[in-house]
């Protein structure tokens, strides 16, 4: 902060000598765009484009402060204008690509992403997201081998090559080789990518797997994994390390394979027992997480506040029982639930005690986030709320997913409003009853 305060006083300054200096007064509402105080960047950026209309850096910042207000036509007209002032700018047709896909715009955010690619093909930053929006058309292939290759570039991956274990595995003959999975990103992502860790056991490979705590004795139960470490723990020693989004690419898998590889997933079953003993006798017992960790980039959209999904837990016959943990678990006191929701997270020390709380219910109900991931790989019927736009792996329309037959997706039709879905769950809720 420091810094941008720095940097404000010295562009007010130079403006003060430089009135007519229309990149200075365009950079000058930037500062103020990126901290969302968009009345001052709108002014500042209206003189700018007094001075100088075809400064395409002005429109764009002039979009940025639309998006940040909530007025998307606008954005996308200004974005067009900064287009039409410097087509080859490479930074206007990937904010193009981002904000068209927020829009479900989706034919237009991949126009946008191809243009930016041919711009600069080299461009780690644009590669991850012209990746990002191959996924989400279907194009599984092409989406992980961009992915893949775009990823070294950019951070957090940049900073920490130094980490990755080598020598990376690249798709050689897994047949006795030692080959240590890294896991990435988020821990719904880990879950996700097990579909493939397995297929590079069925290869031959033996399988080390290194991942978060909480995840470590879920993996660990698995008889396609090998050996476990945990992050941070001293590395055992191996042949080849691989993140695990490179394995489909890795492993050579059409995008059928992909969506028809299954996950044999392990229990504990004594834990699952004592789950079954301790669940009370209701129609329903069903789970529901609706809170993600809020370091995640787009949790704003993906969490729903607790107080907003009163009207399902009044539904006779249904048992409620969180199945996440963390500070929101304080919402259900905040909201007056704590007799209708149980909340398991005294007993739920990590995902392997929530996978035999979850074999035992007969439905969970999730936002976009682990829970829902592990409910997935269990097979557990799942009904998943979804944010618009949504994140690649459900698409950009219907009910199903063929990652997760058993799911099915309750999507926003427009971006932040809950009201319907919540109300669409309700309903089907008292359908299942009868």
């Amino acid at each position: 902060m420091r810094h941008l305060a720095a940097q404000e006083e010295q562009l007010r300054r130079h403006i003060a000598a430089n009135p007519q200096d229309h990149a200075a007064l365009s950079q000058y509402a930037l500062l103020f765009a990126l901290e969302r105080r968009t009345g001052p960047a709108r002014l500042l950026l209206r003189l700018a484009l007094a001075l100088a209309p075809d400064h395409a850096a002005s429109w764009r910042w002039l979009a940025l402060a639309a998006g940040h207000d909530g007025r998307a036509a606008q954005c996308r007209r200004y974005l067009r204008q900064a287009r039409i002032c410097a087509p080859l700018d490479i930074e206007t047709h990937s904010r193009e690509a981002d904000i068209n896909a927020e829009l479900g715009l989706y034919e237009a955010s991949w126009r946008a992403g191809e243009r930016a690619v041919a711009i600069d093909p080299s461009n780690d930053w644009i590669m991850w997201n012209f990746a990002r929006d191959r996924l989400m058309a279907g194009d599984l292939e092409t989406g992980f081998r961009r992915l893949d290759t775009a990823r070294y570039g950019i951070p957090p991956y940049r900073q920490a090559q130094h980490l990755l274990p080598r020598p990376l595995w690249r798709g050689e003959d897994p047949r006795s080789r030692r080959i240590l999975v890294v896991s990435e990103q988020g821990h719904g992502d880990t879950l996700f990518c097990l579909r493939f860790v397995a297929e590079l056991k069925r290869r031959g490979a033996e399988i080390v797997m290194a991942t978060e705590p909480a995840l470590a004795g879920f993996c660990r139960r698995q008889v396609f994994v090998d050996q476990v470490v945990e992050s941070g723990a001293p590395l055992p020693g191996f042949d080849h390390g691989c993140l695990a989004f490179s394995l489909p690419t890795m492993l050579g898998l059409s995008r059928d394979e992909m969506l028809n590889l299954t996950t044999p997933v392990a229990i504990d079953p004594a834990k699952k027992s004592a789950w079954a003993a301790r669940l009370p006798r209701a129609r329903l017992n069903v789970g529901i997480a609706w809170a993600g960790n809020p370091q995640h980039l787009y949790d704003h959209r993906r969490s729903i506040a607790l107080d907003r999904l009163a009207s399902w837990f009044d539904i006779p016959g249904i048992a409620w029982h969180a199945v996440q943990v963390g500070p929101a678990m304080q919402d259900i006191g905040r909201a007056g639930q704590e007799n209708r929701i149980a909340d398991h997270s005294a007993t739920i020390g990590d995902f392997d005690d929530t996978a035999a709380l979850m074999a035992n219910l007969d439905l969970v109900v999730s936002i976009d986030s682990a829970p829902a991931h592990l409910a997935g790989i269990l097979n557990v019927p799942l009904w998943l709320l979804l944010y618009a736009p949504p994140d690649w792996r459900w698409g950009h329309s219907g009910s199903a997913t063929p990652w997760y037959p058993r799911a099915r997706l309750f999507r926003q039709k427009v971006a932040g409003d809950w009201e319907p879905v919540i109300a669409q769950v309700r309903h089907d809720l008292v359908a299942l009853l009868r």
